[in-house]
């Protein structure tokens, strides 16, 4: 599950009552390759869970909805008193720039419940090595115009170590506006793909091109943001796009290889 196909990395969307597995290996089209089970659901479970087993397996339907999961209450409750003004970074530097993001985040403080989750995370993309850690827990919180500009997850100032992969889970969305934008992926042709992504309505949030993910509680979105020669994939860059009422949180679970090194031959970075 770690792994590409082609020259793309696989993306995961996992929504209240199905898992979406696609790989956007085709210029054209996505490959939908699996509908099943939870990918958030996952995640948040609390007791072993059989995927634990064998995390490629992913056919059986689970009867678990996320949207209503005590564990969704207590991470928002968890991340209450602990958000700060978002910085954003260029290289080591942090700054606030109201042009490039605004947002609040909180780092969440380590228990056993949380130590679970990123147990999962990880279980879920497979063996990595032991150069690869999931990083501190974050909660992003957007309230009325919050948003957070385009960007890649990956840092291009570094030379030693990466942010090699992205869970994005939706914890509350009681919004309009807030949709996450891929400019660079295409638009699938397939209309089942509608129940996640925007696909033609008059919303603000379709004048953007690419593929804009709905904010869904209960959602979560995966994908990889290197290759698997170490390129950095240029395809993931994404925004949050501003909330027009109401407000967004979400959960940010991140995969750093402390071993990540620009390939030796060939470009640093390539779609």
């Amino acid at each position: 599950m770690s792994g590409s196909f082609g020259r793309y990395p696989l993306l995961f969307v996992g929504i209240v009552s199905s898992i979406i597995i696609f790989s956007a290996y085709m210029s054209s089209e996505w490959l939908p390759l699996a509908r099943s089970s939870d990918l958030a659901a996952l995640l948040f479970r609390v007791e072993p869970h059989r995927y634990e087993r064998n995390p490629a397996r992913l056919e059986e339907k689970a009867s678990y909805t996320l949207s209503y999961s005590p564990i969704v209450t207590l991470t928002l409750v968890s991340s209450e008193g602990l958000y700060k003004r978002t910085p954003v970074y260029s290289g080591e530097e942090a700054y606030y720039d109201d042009d490039i993001r605004v947002s609040e985040t909180a780092v969440l403080e380590m228990d056993r419940t949380l130590r679970g989750i990123r147990q999962r995370a990880r279980k879920l993309q497979g063996w990595r090595g032991k150069s690869h850690i999931i990083e501190p827990l974050k909660v992003q919180r957007y309230g009325v115009n919050g948003f957070f500009n385009f960007h890649w997850d990956w840092d291009t100032h570094v030379e030693e170590g990466n942010r090699v992969a992205t869970f994005m889970i939706f914890l509350e969305a009681n919004c309009t506006g807030g949709g996450t934008n891929f400019p660079d992926l295409p638009m699938p042709k397939d209309d089942r793909w509608c129940d996640v992504i925007e696909c033609g309505s008059s919303d603000d949030q379709n004048v953007y091109k690419g593929v804009t993910f709905k904010p869904i509680q209960g959602a979560a979105v995966f994908w990889e943001n290197t290759h698997v020669n170490g390129s950095l994939n240029t395809l993931v860059r994404h925004a949050g796009l501003p909330v027009a009422s109401g407000q967004k949180v979400g959960l940010n679970i991140w995969t750093w290889d402390s071993a990540w090194r620009p390939p030796a031959n060939g470009p640093k970075s390539a779609p």
